[in-house]
Parts: C-alpha cells; sequence; structure tokens
C-alpha cells in the first residue's frame, strides 16, 4: 500500500502527516487543512529536507520505491531569514543556503538513487525558477529519477503534474518487480558518485575510495563462440596491468545493473596501467547476487547477447555497405566489446562485466519492457550502443 507523509515547508519543518495510507480520509484532512490553514511563514527548504530525509530513512528497505515532491511558490529563505532583504548579509547568506540545500539533495539522492524520485512543482509564479530547478539538477546528477515542472495555476495543469510524478512512481515500481514471480525485488544499498564526475579520470588509485585486486584475485575471459565452453581466457589491455581496481561509489544505474568506474593497475596497485578507463557492471539486485553461480549466469548471459547485437550490427553495417546510392556519411553502429571478470577477495569470488568507458550524451531509444521512445532529430556521424 501506498503511504504518504506531508511536511509544512517553514522556518522550522513541521511534519504534519506521516505515513499516510492514500485515502478518502486522508484526502479530506488535506482539503481541510488547506482551507483552515493558509501558508505562512518563510519557506526553507533546509528543515523540510533534513525532515524528509529522517521519514526517507525509515522507508530504507531497498524493495520501497520513494518520492520526494517539493511544492513550492518561490524562491528558498534559507540563510536570510530576519535580514534585510538585498544587504550583503542576506545575499552572503541566501548564497550559502543555496549551496547547504544542494548538498543536502545530493546526499540524498546518492544514498536513494534511481528507485527515488525527486520532484520539484512550482505553483504559481516564479521569479527564478532555475534557483529551484537546482533541486532536480542535483538529485539528477547523484543518480536520483528527477522531475521539475512549471504547471498553468489551474486544476487541469496541477492534476497534470502531479500525474507525471504518480506515473514516474509506477514506473519505478515496474522496474523493481520481477516479472514472473510478481515480488518487489530489493535495490542493493549503495552510495553514488555524481555522473559529472566521471569526465575526471581516474589518474592514481586512491585505496580508501576503490577495492583493489591483484594479479592472483583475477580471472579475465571473454566470449568466443569458437571455442568449446563459448569463453576463454582474456588478458588485459595494456602490458603493463598487474592488477584491477574499482571505485566503491557507482556513478550510474539503470533498471537491472549499477555500473562503477573502474581501471587496469601496475605492480603497485596505485598507479592506472595505460590510459583507459573502464565500466564495472553488476546486478542492480541483492537477489541476483553476483557471487559465484547466480553472478556468473548474469554476466555471461550480458556477454553473450552483446555478442550476439555485435554480429547483428556488423551485418547491418555490410548490408548499408553495399547500398550503391547510400550516403556515405550515414551512420553505422557499433557494440562496445566486453570481457567477464572473476574477481576474488576473502574467499569469496564475484562475477562482473567489464567494458570501455565511453563520454557523451547519449540517448536510449527504448526501455527494458520494449517501450520505443521516438523524437526527431539529426542524426551523429557515429553511433555507439551499449546495453
Amino acid at each position: 500500500m501506498d503511504v504518504l507523509s506531508i511536511i509544512l515547508m517553514r522556518s522550522k519543518a513541521v511534519v504534519w502527516m506521516e505515513a499516510r495510507p492514500t485515502t478518502w480520509t486522508t484526502y479530506n484532512e488535506i482539503l481541510k487543512r488547506c482551507n483552515e490553514n493558509p501558508p505562512g511563514d518563510h519557506g526553507c527548504y533546509l528543515p523540510a529536507l533534513a525532515a524528509a530525509e529522517t521519514l526517507l530513512n525509515r522507508s530504507c528497505h531497498g524493495n520501497c520505491a520513494l518520492v520526494l515532491n517539493v511544492l513550492t511558490d518561490g524562491v528558498p529563505s534559507d540563510g536570510r531569514e530576519g535580514l534585510e532583504p538585498g544587504s550583503v548579509d542576506a545575499l552572503k547568506g541566501y548564497a550559502m543556503g543555496r549551496s547547504n540545500i544542494r548538498d543536502a539533495v545530493a546526499r540524498i539522492s546518492a544514498k536513494f538513487g534511481r528507485r527515488l524520485t525527486v520532484s520539484v512543482i512550482g505553483m504559481g509564479h516564479l521569479k527564478d525558477p532555475s534557483v529551484v530547478k537546482e533541486v532536480t539538477d542535483v538529485a539528477s546528477d547523484h543518480g536520483a529519477m528527477a522531475k521539475f515542472q512549471l504547471p498553468s495555476s489551474n486544476v487541469e495543469g496541477i492534476e497534470e503534474a502531479f500525474g507525471v510524478v504518480a506515473t514516474s512512481l509506477t514506473d519505478t515500481k515496474t522496474e523493481m518487480t520481477d516479472v514472473p514471480g510478481g515480488i518487489q525485488r530489493k535495490v542493493r544499498q549503495v552510495v553514488r558518485e555524481p555522473k559529472s564526475g566521471i569526465v575526471v579520470p581516474i589518474k592514481t588509485v586512491n585505496p580508501d575510495e576503490s577495492v583493489i585486486y591483484e594479479g592472483h584475485e583475477i580471472i579475465r575471459i571473454e566470449y568466443d563462440p569458437n571455442h568449446p565452453k563459448k569463453f576463454r581466457d582474456a588478458i588485459a589491455t595494456d602490458s603493463k596491468a598487474y592488477g584491477f581496481a574499482h571505485l566503491i561509489k557507482p556513478f550510474g544505474e539503470g533498471a537491472e545493473r549499477l555500473a562503477y568506474r573502474c581501471v587496469d593497475v601496475q605492480e603497485d596497485c596505485k598507479t592506472v596501467a595505460g590510459n583507459r578507463q573502464f565500466v564495472m557492471k553488476t546486478s542492480r539486485f541483492e537477489d541476483a547476487d553476483q557471487w559465484k553461480e547466480t553472478g556468473e549466469r548474469f554476466v555471461k548471459k550480458y556477454a553473450l547477447t552483446q555478442n550476439i547485437a555485435k554480429n547483428m550490427a556488423e551485418e547491418f553495417n555490410r548490408r548499408l555497405d553495399e547500398m550503391p546510392r547510400l550516403d556515405p556519411k550515414t551512420p553505422r553502429i557499433t557494440f562496445l566489446d566486453c570481457s567477464v571478470l572473476y574477481l576474488t577477495k576473502m574467499g569469496k569470488q564475484k562475477s562482473v562485466i567489464v567494458e570501455p568507458l565511453v563520454l557523451g550524451d547519449f540517448h536510449k531509444w527504448n526501455n527494458n519492457n520494449g517501450v520505443s521512445f521516438l523524437f526527431f532529430f539529426v542524426m551523429p556521424y557515429y553511433v555507439v550502443i551499449t546495453p
């Protein structure tokens, strides 16, 4: 059953309703409150975000889909309450308040990731929407699903805005549901790093931020359709590679997988071998345990699927090459090569997928349920696709 909590955004946050079922009784209580107690006081984000974080932590089970919805009619009052508007102190306090709000949203989003939708609905006429839009920008960067809306000030517009949030919640529930059994799956409890950070390459491995595997703790294999077992031994991409290291925090989270930045390391287990950066992918869910049997099936199926897709892409490109009147600038399709690594630490072995890290802006054409998203835009000359 869905439950609802409501926090009044004031100088001091008030948790007016906590974990109430979404029934007509709850709805009527909200209407009564709106009619008898109109909004007032300063609209401070930080106390409300702190209260929201406390409530979300009480629902920290990995199988709960979450929504943090902010209704606001103006910019935050944090840091400037009681100060002369436009004064130096007010401006400094306002800047500090905005910085603290970004930090709070980043912390919440990094903890709950994709199963949390952070929504901001601007009510009325906001003078500077970019200020409150920062909330959803930061949330998206730290792994949460983010929605920023400025609906028209009528019943239809507000209804549509809440409909968007409800749809996002439904989508989250769907992707967390095991289709054959209809059971809500549990997402791994991890803290995510901001997506914007991946543009800075790993130059030296920090043992406090990474998990490091030495050479004897690593087995590398790759798919080979001609091999009797379909997989053969593989070697690292750089001759100086001795070990392997991945960051503790994932930077990406899809409907099924978590993605971590990783590198090959030299014998000192700190210096990066070569100049290539990689992505390590594991299952997002705890029930698809990465320790040996279940994890091995997961990664081998992934590698097999990617190889089949690569062969289909090559055949597609070959057919394009045979078309005499086709513009040579027509995009071709390629799939990234991937390998499977067995990593052993403290007597336990896990299976992971590793592929090259590709930077850039990418568009996903369909979701895991087969729903396609169609847009009209100028195609790039080269397309890189990875599941």
